[in-house]
């Protein structure tokens, strides 16, 4: 099943309070749970309430187990809990605790539901009065809407052939197979099919319609939705003009303001990409700089100031399209730059905040008046157990560790008198009277704002929704010694009309909660920690002051296992750094100097990321490193393999004499020679042993050990016949490039002895392969686009003799079948044959880079090592784009799609079908599509969000190279697996434990 972050699957509310009343709208009378006497909060702790979607389970949580847990998969008695009106499905017991109804078919949707369950054959000596536990629920309201975009060219030669794409997007789940029947597209009374992306079970579904004709004359494509055969009363049609063939005009304008100010033009034809559109666009007849993109026949406009308000853009004449033809009448279109959503945003990012000057805490808000500030605080004797759940800057389990322990509201005009409410502006809270009451414990401050603050100007009926919740905020509590009731854990009151759209507009209440809301954790202190760790067990904790950067000597460094079991301490000497000698796995490390604290995390997966640097290496094994060589690659059976082992030792702790044991195998694990050997000079042990003349022929093994360190190499044992001609195959470079199509090459075929080898018969063959696509200065980015696959087959280049001086001229051409995914190999094969029919073989390989740059991508890893990221949050991705020798390159254009992959049986899979798919022209069926730009380092951000967790795909191509690259990642719970129903059961299990709604 499907989830959405905007559509709550089960809301639990703590079960003394009333059972909830609905009012209808389809003319059915309201079925209204009785009061639910008090003492029933003493058994049931949390159950199924307010608005749902028709697929949600119906769940029952009791304050003590009802159930043995060998008892557990026994049938629940029939009529325990009923319906009205009715609803077939499967009661069963989810735990001990808890009581979940599935529903067998989909319920109905906008329908009130009253549900019964006979408690007394659960529970035994229940006051005489308590005959049933009732609760009311709904499900909620369906509809649909259509958004289209606007008219494309599927070619850039043909502008005659358009494509509509454009989705359909439903208040609840709807099933994708019926939807040919709701959306049709009529073009001069001909049909055209309308190709949804998917037929699975969703929310929103996006399609496109191809086969769109430009005729000599104007026509329209008209879009008839109707929702019957999804029980949807609701119908609607759509227009839009097809233009004729013979002009060259503006089809549509769309205006986006997130993430940045831009406006797109579809212009009927493609359009010229190199030409000067300096002074053709125009708002409201002033001179406005704007940055430019063509895409196919969309030009996108990103003013370097921000626009607010309506305005008039104006499109003068002069365009050119892809055939040079000009756009010959001025065009205005009016537009509408919409205000800004009240909104906060924090400042940087980290944890730790050093005292200077007062520990002001900065944000940036827009579009309010003031704020709420809640801060939470984390004891400090529980920090060790939210380390061991949480990144300092994670959230979970909070209830767990800390309470509330401040609220209050800031008027930002006190803040910043010279702020305004219109444009995005700092602002600053002092926390130092707070965080001195306690300097070693971790606080979370959370801001966030009601309604009646925004400054948002809303057309009067959007407000007209019968429900004036102004109180999301708790600032006071009457009862003094009660504890705090956070506003971060309350949710949307589902007011009448309520739909899941309303989150994201500040015209309704539903948008004022913490989906729109900040927080982040701090630790006042001015201790600056970094650990460096060795694999020999040894750990250096570096510690300096954040203000001066100044070393701080005899601080005290506590080490703790994740048992949170101290296992070692030390102070840091003049140079600011504390030495350990590990025999256990550590944790974290606490600091402790005058009153301040310190933690930081050292378990693995918790280091900083090294992509960016060159670190490769040979790691050293008991403080040692060695390495082994030969002076060959390849010997023959009865051969002397002249062996030496070079040792380095900078821990002096060995001897100069010290042995070495060697031992060597045959390809079948037997051990053919070993000895021992103290002969040395520097370091350079010579292990000189010959093979019997009937060795068996394959890979060898040599190993050298000493102290508890084992080196190893692979030796090659084969028969091989001796070439007695030479041959050199000369393309005069080392590596080819794009510009290589057309290859030529010089090949020289000589005798051993030296004599050129006259009119000797020779062939060539040559094969592309592809190889991984690596840069070292960016280790950790993909370069290979994973849609793509490549292969070729063997190709004789060259076949005929060489002349008396033993030369011959080789000309070919590369032949690219299909775009590769990244950089290729050619691996050549020349044989030159003798008069007796003997032939000498010359085997070499070149490098063969098919595209002028590279995009790469670099998906971040979390703790665990592993391409994983939380969904319903913003996230971040960067890209890069280099030469062909890793330069990298700045303004470089990346034209980036986010997908989401649908999961398939294993059997159903082949090695192609799952990424070919996505390689497609314009990112079509993409969730998410975006244009980046690189900064001078090469690097450009690609920022998201996915509410919906499940497998995705990432895909960034260079729009001047044409290369693309991607790669894959995981959305969903970062401490959980990645099993649907275990998600669905642990989200359920952490909303019953903290009493609140999920």
């Amino acid at each position: 099943m499907k989830k959405s972050n905007f559509f709550p699957q089960v809301m639990l509310l703590a079960a003394f309070m009333l059972g909830s009343i609905f009012s209808c709208k389809n003319g059915q009378e309201p079925v209204v749970a009785e009061k639910m006497p008090p003492s029933l909060a003493s058994y049931i702790y949390a159950y199924t309430s307010g608005t749902i979607s028709k697929v949600d389970d119906i769940k029952i949580r009791f304050v003590q187990p009802m159930v043995d847990l060998e008892n557990l998969d026994k049938e629940v008695p029939s009529g325990l809990l009923k319906f009205s009106p009715k609803i077939k499905g499967t009661l069963n017991w989810e735990n001990e605790r808890t009581l979940v109804f599935t529903p067998a078919d989909q319920m109905k949707s906008n329908t009130q539901y009253l549900a019964k369950l006979k408690i007394r054959q659960l529970v035994k000596n229940l006051d005489a009065s308590i005959n049933n536990f009732q609760f009311n629920f709904k499900t909620k309201e369906n509809y649909l809407d259509l958004r289209v975009d606007g008219l494309s060219a599927t070619s850039n030669t043909d502008p005659a052939l358009q494509e509509l794409n454009g989705s359909l997007l439903a208040g609840d789940i709807i099933d994708g197979k019926a939807l040919d029947k709701v959306l049709t597209a009529t073009q001069n009374g001909k049909s055209l099919p309308v190709d949804f992306a998917s037929d699975v079970a969703a929310i929103e579904h996006s399609f496109s319609i191809k086969g769109i004709q430009r005729t000599d004359a104007a026509s329209e494509l008209i879009l008839a939705l109707n929702g019957k055969e999804l029980g949807i009363n609701q119908q609607d049609s759509r227009k839009i003009t097809v233009p004729s063939i013979n002009e060259f005009l503006v089809n549509s304008v769309q205006v986006a303001n997130l993430p940045e100010q831009q406006i797109t033009i579809f212009f009927s034809d493609p359009i010229l990409k190199d030409q000067d559109f300096s002074g053709r666009f125009q708002i409201s007849g002033r001179k406005t700089s704007f940055k430019t993109l063509v895409d196919g026949n969309k030009v996108k406009l990103f003013p370097a100031n921000q626009i607010s308000g309506n305005q008039t853009l104006t499109i003068n004449t002069g365009i050119l399209n892809s055939i040079k033809g000009k756009l010959k009448e001025k065009i205005t279109w009016e537009v509408s730059f919409v205000q800004e959503n009240p909104r906060v945003e924090m400042v940087g990012s980290g944890t730790v905040l050093p005292d200077s000057d007062g520990l002001i805490f900065p944000f940036d808000a827009i579009g309010l008046t003031a704020v709420d500030v809640e801060v939470f605080k984390i004891y400090n004797n529980n920090i060790l157990q939210f380390l061991q759940h949480n990144n300092f800057s994670g959230s979970y389990g909070m209830e767990m560790v800390g309470n509330v322990i401040l609220q209050k509201k800031f008027d930002l005009s006190e803040l910043n008198p010279a702020a305004q409410s219109s444009t995005m502006t700092r602002y600053g809270i002092d926390l130092k009277s707070l965080v001195d009451q306690d300097p070693a414990a971790i606080y979370q401050v959370r801001i966030g704002f009601k309604q009646s603050y925004a400054t948002y100007n809303c057309i009067e009926n959007n407000r007209e929704n019968g429900n004036g919740n102004n109180t999301l905020t708790v600032l006071e509590n009457q009862d003094p010694n009660a504890p705090l009731e956070s506003f971060w854990d309350q949710g949307v009151e589902y007011y009448d009309g309520y739909t899941w759209r309303h989150r994201e507009d500040p015209c309704y209440p539903a948008y004022y909660q913490s989906d729109n809301f900040v927080r982040r954790n701090i630790l006042a202190s001015n201790l600056g920690m970094i650990a460096k760790r060795g694999k020999d067990g040894s750990l250096q904790l570096i510690i300096n002051d954040l203000r001066t950067t100044n070393s701080i000597p005899e601080v005290k460094v506590i080490l703790y296992d994740y048992a949170q079991q101290e296992i070692g301490t030390a102070l840091t000497n003049g140079q600011g750094v504390a030495k350990f000698n590990l025999k256990k796995e550590p944790f974290v490390a606490v600091a402790k100097f005058q009153g301040q604290r310190g933690y930081l995390k050292i378990a693995d997966g918790a280091n900083l990321s090294l992509s960016r640097f060159d670190v490769a290496g040979i790691a050293p094994q008991k403080g040692m490193k060695g390495y082994l060589y030969g002076e060959r690659g390849v010997w023959r059976p009865g051969d002397s393999l002249y062996l030496n082992f070079v040792l380095e030792d900078k821990t002096g702790r060995l001897p100069a004499d010290h042995p070495v044991n060697f031992t060597l195998k045959d390809p079948r694990g037997q051990i053919q020679k070993s000895f021992v050997s103290n002969t040395n000079v520097r370091g350079v042990y010579p292990l000189h042993v010959a093979t019997a003349s009937d060795a068996p022929t394959g890979n060898w093994l040599a190993i050298v050990e000493l102290g508890g360190a084992k080196f190893t190499k692979t030796l090659k044992i084969e028969t091989v016949k001796p070439n007695r001609l030479k041959i050199k195959l000369d393309f005069g470079k080392e590596s080819l490039g794009p510009a290589d199509e057309n290859l030529a090459a010089d090949l020289q075929v000589n005798w051993l002895h030296g004599a050129p080898g006259k009119n000797l018969k020779a062939k060539i063959e040559s094969q592309m392969k592809s190889v991984k696509t690596k840069f070292p200065a960016f280790n950790n980015f993909v370069f290979d686009d994973p849609a793509r696959r490549f292969d070729a087959e063997p190709q004789v280049i060259f076949e005929g003799e060489v002349n008396g001086q033993g030369t011959a001229k080789v000309t070919t051409k590369l032949n690219r079948n299909s775009a590769a995914p990244g950089k290729l190999k050619i691996a050549f094969k020349s044989r030159a044959f003798e008069q007796g029919g003997d032939f000498s073989t010359d085997n070499f390989t070149m490098e063969y880079s098919p595209y002028t740059r590279y995009a790469g991508i670099e998906i971040p890893r979390n703790e665990y090592n592993s391409k994983r990221l939380d969904y319903g949050k913003d996230q971040s991705i960067d890209l890069v784009v280099v030469d062909t020798d890793g330069n990298p390159i700045s303004k470089a254009n990346l034209d980036v799609g986010l997908y989401r992959v649908e999961w398939r049986w294993w059997w159903d899979r082949d090695g192609n079908s799952e990424s070919t798919q996505y390689n497609v022209a314009g990112h079509k069926g993409s969730l998410i599509r975006n244009t980046v730009v690189t900064d001078n380092r090469g690097i450009a951000k690609f920022n998201f969000k996915v509410d919906d967790w499940g497998r995705y795909l990432v895909r960034a191509c260079d729009n001047e190279s044409g290369h693309c690259t991607g790669d894959y990642f995981y959305a969903g719970y970062p401490w959980y697996d990645d099993d649907d129903s275990g998600m669905r059961e642990a989200a359920a299990m952490l909303s019953f434990s903290s009493g609140k709604k999920t």
